[in-house]
């Protein structure tokens, strides 16, 4: 496929190094064309987080979309979690201003709820407005400020797709050393779904089974990306954990990215798991 003149203009943007100040003006004006009065008429008990921040984590100030992707998408990590216990402690890794966790409270008795994001005016809000849980800011390198073994399960919805290379590898030894032995990680990755949106030399790297890196742009902001081909995924960046389920994008409710959920290998079990295979696609 061609890439379109979108696509090219943003990388013409990224390579001069003007990209920052392009995403600038396109978030003012996004905040010119904010729905928030009327979203805020039919739905005035719900409390709405700050521009900046939420353009930040969606590239969007659609409130009527935050609100129901957000339901939608608490509803199906609810039933992931169900599934691996009736209770225990839960962390969403880069919540932003909440779209996902505010739901949850609701739909998980009985779970302990933590958020993390790098975005510290997320977290503010977070932690004044979203009950039912706690909330920690992080910085882009780990660790996050809970023992080992202290979750029963962490999910992450586009968080490694803004990340560097050296930055999966950091994240997922931290993420991994958070999980209880037995412990499932849920993260949403760009995959196969998304290499429509890549350039002709980036495809050729993505379908060698290599990670591509689009910076030019501060690690961790938006416009920083990350495509995750699968041989990526199950030879690197999982391979310390054991993949129970792969999704392709727009098969499942958390979107068009790839979803991902593994196991921490329960350590009496690790030798029994040696050849088993890795996953499903």
């Amino acid at each position: 496929m061609m890439p379109t003149y979108r696509q090219l203009a943003v990388s013409l943007l990224r390579h001069a190094g003007l990209l920052a100040g392009a995403e600038w003006l396109r978030m003012r004006w996004a905040i010119i064309r904010s729905n928030r009065s009327e979203f805020l008429h039919d739905h005035g008990e719900v409390a709405l987080p700050p521009d900046q921040s939420s353009y930040d984590a969606y590239g969007s100030l659609n409130w009527s979309n935050y609100w129901n992707s957000g339901r939608a998408a608490a509803r199906f990590i609810a039933d992931c979690v169900r599934s691996y216990g009736s209770q225990g402690r839960i962390l969403e890794w880069g919540c932003g201003p909440g779209r996902i966790i505010r739901h949850l409270p609701a739909l998980l008795n009985g779970w302990e709820m933590f958020g993390t994001d790098y975005n510290a005016q997320s977290i503010e809000w977070c932690a004044a407005n979203v009950s039912g849980a706690t909330f920690a800011k992080n910085e882009d390198l780990p660790p996050l400020p809970f023992p080992s073994g202290h979750f029963d399960c962490i999910y992450s919805v586009s968080v490694f797709t803004h990340l560097s290379e050296d930055q999966h590898y950091l994240w997922i030894e931290e993420l991994t050393r958070l999980l209880k032995p037995g412990g499932a990680l849920i993260c949403t990755l760009h995959g196969e779904a998304c290499k429509d949106y890549l350039l002709p030399r980036e495809v050729a790297q993505f379908e060698s089974g290599r990670l591509v890196i689009r910076d030019g742009v501060q690690r961790g902001s938006r416009c920083f990306l990350a495509y995750h081909p699968e041989p990526f995924v199950k030879d690197s960046l999982l391979r310390g954990l054991q993949i129970i389920e792969h999704r392709r994008g727009n098969t499942h409710p958390l979107g068009y990215q790839d979803l991902w959920i593994a196991r921490k290998v329960i350590p009496e079990t690790k030798a029994a798991d040696v050849g088993r295979p890795a996953g499903r696609g």
